[in-house]
C-alpha cells in the first residue's frame, strides 16, 4: 500500500496490500456500480440482469429491479435512481417505478444529499431539479485546460459544493454560482469516479497506475491532495466506482480481474476499510 500524506495523519487510511487483507472483502459475486442504503445495511449494484442488493452482513443478493446503469440511493427519499430512459426513480423495498425525467445527459447521476436535486454530466455539470425535472446548468471555467467536462459529479454533504472528474483531474465547484473549479487531485495519473465521503473530509476516487492497464481506489483530502494522498488498493486489478458507507468507515468498489491487455474477468462488489479506529 502506497501512502502519501501531511496534516492530519491520525485519519489515515488502512487499505490493502493487494494479497487480500483483512481490510478488504468480498460482497457480491457480481456487479458493478455499487450503492449504499441509507442504513449502511444493503449495497445495490447493477448486474447484467437487473439491479440488485446484497445485505452488508452476509446473505443472499436480491433483485430488485429490472433493468438500468449507474445506481444511486438517496438517504433521504429512500428511493434508487437509475440510468434509464432519462432517470428513473424506483423504490427499492416494493421494485415500483416512482418516477422517471425525461432528462438528456451523458452520464453519472448522482441524488443531492438533500434528495431535492440531481447532479449530471452534459457536457459540463446539469443539475435537475427532483421531482419537477426543472434543469439549471453550473457555471465553471477551469484554468488548467479548455473547460469544466464535469464527468461523473458528486456532492459535499451540505450540498454547497460539487466535485467533478475534469479529464486527468478531480476538481471542485460551488453549486451555487459557479466560478473558477479548484483543483483537488491534477499532475498524477488518469483518474476517475470521484466521490465524496458524507463526514465531508474525504473524496475517493480510481486512478489508473503506471502500466495504463490496472487501476485502483485511492482517496484525497476533500481540500486537495497536498493534505493527504492515501492508495487503498492495488495488484493487478481494475477497481472503479467507489461508494462511501453512511460512517465514512468504508468504501465499496467493483473490481476486474486484469487478464491481459485487452481482456479482464468480473470479480463482483468489495469492500475496502478507511480510516484508523
Amino acid at each position: 500500500m502506497l501512502s502519501l500524506s501531511c496534516g492530519d495523519d491520525d485519519k489515515g487510511p488502512t487499505g490493502d496490500n493487494g494479497n487480500g487483507s483483512d481490510s478488504i472483502v468480498r460482497i457480491s459475486q457480481e456487479g458493478s456500480h455499487p450503492t449504499l442504503s441509507p442504513e449502511g445495511d444493503w449495497v445495490a449494484y447493477k448486474t447484467d440482469s437487473g439491479i440488485y442488493r446484497s445485505p452488508i452482513a452476509g446473505g443472499d443478493p436480491e433483485k430488485i429491479f429490472s433493468y438500468g446503469l449507474e445506481p444511486d440511493w438517496s438517504w433521504v427519499h429512500d428511493l434508487i435512481l437509475v440510468r434509464a430512459g432519462g432517470i428513473t426513480v424506483f423504490d427499492p423495498a416494493t421494485g415500483d417505478i416512482v418516477q422517471t425525467l425525461a432528462v438528456n445527459y451523458d452520464d453519472g447521476p448522482c441524488w443531492s444529499p438533500s434528495g431535492a436535486e440531481i447532479a449530471v454530466q452534459d457536457g459540463g455539470l446539469l443539475v435537475v431539479a427532483y421531482p419537477d425535472g426543472e434543469t439549471s446548468r453550473v457555471s465553471c471555467a477551469d484554468t488548467v485546460d479548455s473547460g469544466c467536462e464535469g464527468e461523473w459529479p458528486t456532492w459535499s454533504p451540505d450540498g454547497q459544493t460539487l466535485a467533478f472528474e475534469d479529464g486527468l483531474d478531480i476538481m471542485t465547484i460551488p453549486r451555487i454560482g459557479g466560478g473558477i473549479a479548484t483543483p483537488v487531485v491534477y499532475n498524477l495519473w488518469d483518474v476517475s469516479y470521484p466521490t465524496w465521503s458524507p463526514n465531508g473530509d474525504w473524496i475517493a476516487f480510481l486512478m489508473e497506475d503506471s502500466t495504463h492497464q490496472n487501476a485502483h481506489i485511492w482517496v484525497s483530502d476533500a481540500r486537495g491532495k497536498g493534505y493527504g494522498l492515501y492508495q487503498l488498493t492495488s495488484g493487478k486489478y481494475i477497481d472503479y466506482g467507489p461508494a462511501w458507507s453512511p460512517d465514512s468507515k468504508f468504501i465499496y468498489f467493483a473490481r476486474r480481474q486484469v487478464d491481459s491487455a485487452f481482456y479482464y474477468t468480473p470479480l463482483g462488489i468489495w469492500r475496502v476499510k478507511f480510516g484508523a479506529e
